[in-house]
Parts: structure tokens; C-alpha cells; sequence
């Protein structure tokens, strides 16, 4: 904006003879035909610019006119200036272009798990239809392919699931859950996500994080309950090699140690139930349960379906609820919210930050 007290130079200039064109950076000068007195020679274009930085400006108030205000953010060495209505009105939408390879893990196998004794349904065995099924949801979304550690009821060693999601070249393991009462925790319904609490990888971390808060955005639609992202540090001498105590479950400390973001994702209480009869007693609810975690994971990664249809919501400014797991008394945990994607970490002068896809 120009400032006002320039006003009375220019006019000064124009009374000796001389037009000028604002441009961005500055005052271009433009001699006019006419004769240019001595006085109007001794005043050139960069003095005007010089002293309309040191003038002031004063408000008015024009109807119609509105004053945007501008900001700065710097993402990765860069600055991105835009006003906030502008960026909520023409924001897009950034479909990732990379391919994506995910790797799914039907939680337990073989043995093990909790189960629904009333009903005679086996945890594992709900688990591994969930697997199955989001890996169909997930292949009709653009540039991703999905792996299994098991698609039947095999039993796998924790440390081999990681190793097979490795060997396969994935991004990002997700390990498919049901949840059951237990000593640690003081709630019995709903559902949550075991990640990585910010120890030994805290960038890694942060994406296990976020991914749980697109799979639990999800999952709440549902009608689960939203019991939020559970931390859970280990009661071994066990350490990252930057000395941090590790992260408990093998699932997700293992993938920190491994250099992928690995989560577990508890969709509600199989020996509830309420939980049971509302989210887990037959194929159809299983199918919705298997459709929420695809279209969490499409938020977080940018997926765009094949057909074109859906474009996933994007998460802003989003609190969620945290439980801090420090032994096997839930009297001993601390419960705490944390707010992610902010304004920057979401955006970058160029479209979205890493760690979002």
C-alpha cells in the first residue's frame, strides 16, 4: 500500500513536469516531454521510494474496502504469505502423486487374543476379516499397494510382522485390533490407536500420531466411542539409541527402531457388549469398520479413489485426547489433549508439509 505522505511528493513531481508508474518493487520514473525544472531533477525515483518507507500511514475508512491482513510462515526455508480468507476459500485439495505401499497386519493368529465368550467369537479371527477387507477398500484408491502378514489363521512372531513390512518395501504398518478389559486402562468401550510417543524417532513419531487421528476421526462416525491415542512406555530396560526408554508395544517400537511409522488400531471392546452388538456381531458392521480405517488412512496419505468419487475431509487445528501408560495400574497414567495439524505444519508455500504424505 502506498503510504499517504508520498502523496504530496509525487504531486510536487508531477506540478515539475513528471508521471511515475507504481510497480511491485517500487517507483519507476518516466520524464515527461516537458521541460523538467531543476528543482524536480534533484528528486529521483529512489528518494521518493526511501521516503515513503519513512512515512506513516493514516487509516481511513472507504465503504467497500476491507484491509487483508497478511502473514508470513516459514516451511522449509520458505515464506508463504496469503491472507486466511483467501486460504480458506481457494485451498485444494493435494492428491498424492507417489505411490504408496501399506502394510496391514490382522493382529494375533493361531492363538492367542481376546474374545467374546457369550458369542463364541475369537478376536483373531475378527481381526483378520477386517484386514482382508480393508485391503480391498485400499486397492480401489490411485498409487497404493497393500500387503498382508497373514491372511489366514497362521500364527507370526510380533518382531517378524515388522520384518515382513520391511522386506516389503512398506510405508506405513497398520496392525487391526479388537480391544477387552484390562487393568490398564480405567474406560471398557470404544476405540483407540497405540503409537509412538515421540521417543527415539520424533518425526516418525509424529505421523503415527496424525494417522491415528484420521483413523479415529473415522471410526467415530460410527458411533464408537473416540477413547484417543494411547502412549505406552516400556517397563524394561529397553532403549532407543538416543537413550530414550522405548516405546512398550513390539508393534510400534520395533517400526521406530526400523524406520517406518507402525501403529495399532483397537476399533472397540470385543467382550462388550454394546461394542459387540453395535460395531462387531456380524460381516456388515466388520465391512463398515474396514471402511472407516480406509478412508482414514486416504485423508492422511492424499489418496484419491480410481472412480474419482471421494475426496477425503482434511483434518485443521484437530484436539485430540491422550493417555500416557506408564505400568499396569491405570491409577498410574496421566491423560492429557494435544492439538495437530496447525496451520504450519498443514501448509508449505508449495501445498502441504512432509510428513502428510
Amino acid at each position: 500500500m502506498m503510504k499517504r505522505r508520498v502523496q504530496y511528493m509525487i504531486a510536487c513531481c508531477l506540478l515539475a513536469g513528471l508521471n511515475f508508474v507504481s510497480g511491485c518493487g517500487g517507483t519507476e520514473e518516466v520524464k515527461s516531454p516537458e521541460k523538467i525544472s531543476s528543482e524536480a531533477e534533484r528528486i529521483t525515483a529512489e528518494e521518493i521510494s526511501a521516503e515513503a518507507e519513512r512515512t506513516t500511514v493514516e487509516e481511513t475508512s472507504i465503504e467497500g474496502e476491507r484491509k487483508a491482513e497478511e502473514k508470513a510462515r516459514a516451511v522449509e526455508g520458505k515464506e508463504c504469505f496469503e491472507t486466511e480468507e483467501i486460504e480458506e476459500e481457494t485451498e485444494e485439495y493435494a492428491f498424492r502423486k507417489e505411490p504408496l505401499i501399506i502394510e496391514l497386519d490382522a493382529g494375533h493368529g493361531g492363538t492367542g487374543g481376546a474374545e467374546n465368550e457369550q458369542h463364541g467369537v475369537l478376536e483373531r479371527e475378527v481381526n483378520l476379516q477386517i484386514a482382508l477387507q480393508l485391503k480391498d477398500v485400499l486397492e480401489t484408491y490411485e498409487n497404493v499397494t497393500v500387503y498382508l502378514t497373514r491372511e489366514d489363521d497362521s500364527s507370526m512372531e510380533l518382531e517378524d510382522r515388522v520384518k515382513k513390512a520391511i522386506d516389503d518395501g512398506a510405508d506405513v504398518l497398520i496392525s487391526l485390533h479388537n480391544n477387552a478389559a484390562g487393568s490398564i486402562c480405567d474406560y471398557y468401550n470404544g476405540c483407540t490407536v497405540l503409537v509412538a510417543r515421540g521417543a527415539g524417532n520424533p518425526e516418525l513419531s509424529k505421523i503415527t500420531q496424525e494417522l491415528g487421528c484420521y483413523i479415529l476421526k473415522e471410526l467415530e462416525t460410527l458411533g464408537i466411542e473416540n477413547q484417543g491415542l494411547m502412549f505406552r512406555i516400556t517397563q524394561d530396560e529397553l532403549y532407543y539409541d538416543d537413550g530414550s526408554l522405548c516405546d512398550y508395544y513390539s508393534i510400534v517400537r520395533n517400526s521406530v527402531k526400523a524406520g517406518i511409522p507402525g501403529i495399532i488400531v483397537e476399533h472397540a471392546f470385543i467382550d462388550n457388549e454394546e461394542d459387540y452388538q453395535a460395531f462387531l456381531a456380524d460381516s456388515d458392521k466388520i465391512s463398515r469398520l474396514a471402511l472407516a480405517d480406509a478412508r482414514g488412512i486416504a485423508g492422511y496419505y492424499h489418496l484419491k479413489k480410481k472412480d474419482g468419487e471421494e475426496i477425503p475431509e482434511t483434518l485443521k487445528d484437530h484436539k485430540e485426547k491422550i493417555t500416557l501408560i506408564i505400568s499396569d495400574r491405570y491409577q498410574d497414567n496421566t491423560y492429557f489433549e494435544n492439538i495437530y495439524f496447525t496451520v504450519e505444519r498443514r501448509h508449505d508455500a508449495c501445498g502441504y508439509a512432509d510428513g502428510l504424505y
